[in-house]
């Protein structure tokens, strides 16, 4: 009676000591002392050890944090995945309520082990080119890139045209106005290569000098192969000469054109 008796409480693995409950000396240390001044029931209290993983490392985060946390016996613990960019959520692997949902359960009836599983994001590139030219790779659709690959791209005008600059989702390509580029693949893309229509400028003279006056409104820049109409009937010849035909570069277009 009134004897002092010393008491422990050791862990097997997968737990750890929690506290005692019963009239100790003190409760939360693992080693303490019962007196018994009369007859005394004890119970060590051990919490379940519960260890979050991610694979591949660095892929993405969880709820509760990578690690180990102590949960109490039978404790319903919420587990939560969220991917970081260029990854998504595959699974978990574990004793968990449903391995394929980014947010579910796991209850502690043991030592538990969970890993929240990640895949690499597969995104796509969609070449477009409009009339007057093509692309390098050619028009298309190519998928199977990572996410986060740099391809290069090349608009090709064709004869008549010049490039006109890419539109679509631009905002993935280095120089939308530069022929040669290159597109950086954070999901999915499509860009179509633009083209636009050559231009000449038509100039207008009379010859010889101060022969006559011309009323065209014709004067200016035209899309390449353009036809401009001539008509001598807007020629007016100055007193002592008369219209003789037309004149391009050199070559004799005849009196009507």
């Amino acid at each position: 009676y009134n004897t002092p008796v010393t008491i422990s409480a050791s862990a097997n693995a997968g737990y750890v000591f929690s506290r005692w409950e019963g009239d100790v000396a003190h409760p939360n240390a693992a080693q303490t002392t019962v007196m018994m001044n009369a007859p005394k029931t004890v119970h060590a209290v051990f919490d379940v050890l519960l260890t979050v993983a991610v694979e591949p490392n660095g892929a993405g985060t969880t709820e509760p944090e990578v690690g180990t946390h102590e949960y109490a016996y039978q404790e319903v613990v919420n587990l939560s995945a969220t991917a970081y960019p260029g990854y998504a959520f595959s699974h978990w692997e574990g004793d968990v309520a449903d391995p394929n949902s980014a947010q579910t359960m796991v209850t502690m009836d043991g030592p538990q082990a969970v890993t929240a599983v990640f895949s690499g994001v597969v995104v796509s590139l969609t070449l477009i080119a409009e009339e007057g030219g093509t692309t390098i790779p050619e028009p298309g659709v190519y998928g199977g890139y990572n996410y986060g690959d740099v391809q290069d791209i090349e608009a090709v005008a064709g004869f008549g045209y010049d490039f006109g600059g890419w539109t679509g989702d631009v905002d993935a390509v280095d120089d939308p106005s530069a022929e040669q580029t290159s597109v950086t693949l954070n999901g999915d893309v499509t860009l179509t290569a633009t083209f636009v229509p050559e231009t000449r400028a038509l100039t207008v003279d009379v010859y010889p000098p101060g022969a006559g006056t011309v009323d065209l409104p014709v004067a200016g820049d035209y899309a390449y192969n353009t036809q401009v109409d001539l008509d001598p009937a807007n020629v007016t010849a100055n007193e002592g000469y008369q219209f003789d035909h037309w004149e391009a570069n050199g070559a004799n277009l005849g009196a009507t054109s």
